[in-house]
């Protein structure tokens, strides 16, 4: 079982988790199987930067799933841009993804509670194996489906 550290500052206490979820450009299937430990070491360099604490990330090879425990100062929008802003940039420094591709404009995000968290943890740590055999859409996917973010969805 995780044990959730609460965050305490400046005389307040949280447990905020959040599910994040974002794709390469053009849900290009770009990340290799090798690059899967890279790519998780990167983004909990930069949640142990940015303050956070990352609890499992995981990916497939068209998008990436991180949990990750944060401050109430850190606005949702500030975590991803900086994950996904340091991620890119070693990727294209490395040329992991190859040197013409990056990650697509945006992101999914959900709360998790604490009753849900062993779960997901399990489900993002084994990405690779669950779209190896699932064809099933994914909340994440099912939630993409209205108009304006249709370059979310399945291709």
């Amino acid at each position: 079982m995780t044990a959730l550290m609460a965050i305490v500052r400046n005389h307040s206490v949280s447990t905020l988790v959040v599910h994040v979820v974002w794709a390469t450009a053009g849900r290009a299937s770009v990340l290799p199987i090798s690059a899967d430990d890279w790519l998780a070491r990167e983004l909990c360099r930069k949640c142990t930067e940015l303050g956070a604490v990352m609890l499992a990330a995981g990916n497939a090879a068209d998008h990436v799933h991180v949990v990750v425990q944060h401050s109430p100062q850190m606005a949702v929008a500030a975590l991803v841009g900086g994950l996904k802003g340091a991620s890119s940039r070693a990727a294209h420094v490395s040329g992991v993804m190859g040197y013409d591709c990056g990650w697509q404009v945006g992101y999914w995000a959900e709360s998790v509670g604490s009753a849900d968290i062993e779960p997901l943890l399990e489900y993002v740590a084994c990405q690779r194996a669950h779209h190896a055999i699932d064809t099933v859409l994914e909340p994440w996917q099912r939630n993409v489906q209205e108009p304006g973010l249709e370059s979310f969805a399945p291709r």
